[in-house]
């Protein structure tokens, strides 16, 4: 699971309660400023108990922001418009330093890669998804 690796979580996992969720989701957008990957993508899963202004707002969709810093060994091939697929995170092996493998492949095909030294929760939002 992803979420663990994930540095200042606590608000997804607070939206959450805790709760288990899959490593598929809709990769929105993914963009570069240095050596960062800034990814956007929903969920596609909904909290058992979502925040009130989201009910309220007939919210459908969570949407999440996460960067990974400082990365190397970059892999984008075949982006297309749908991307729904699986994410993955996992800590390297090693003493020296921690370090972060990054991988998502889509079902038709999109892959990205890399490795990075932090995976860091930016924004948590939602949004009514038609």
């Amino acid at each position: 699971m992803w979420l663990e690796y994930l540095h200042s979580s606590e608000t997804l996992e607070r939206i959450f309660e805790g709760a288990k969720f899959g490593d598929t989701i809709n990769l929105r957008k993914v963009s570069f400023e240095e050596k960062d990957i800034k990814l956007e993508f929903d969920l596609l899963e909904w909290p058992a108990n979502p925040p009130k202004k989201w009910i309220e707002q007939n919210f459908n969709t969570i949407q999440v922001k996460i960067v990974l810093g400082a990365c190397d060994e970059i892999v984008l091939k075949d982006w297309t418009i749908e991307n729904v697929g699986e994410f993955r995170v996992k800590k390297l092996p090693g003493d020296n330093a921690e370090l972060y493998s990054f991988k998502f492949v889509s079902k038709a095909g999109a892959y990205i890669s890399c490795i990075c030294d932090v995976v860091f929760f930016s924004k948590v939002s939602a949004y009514k998804n038609a």
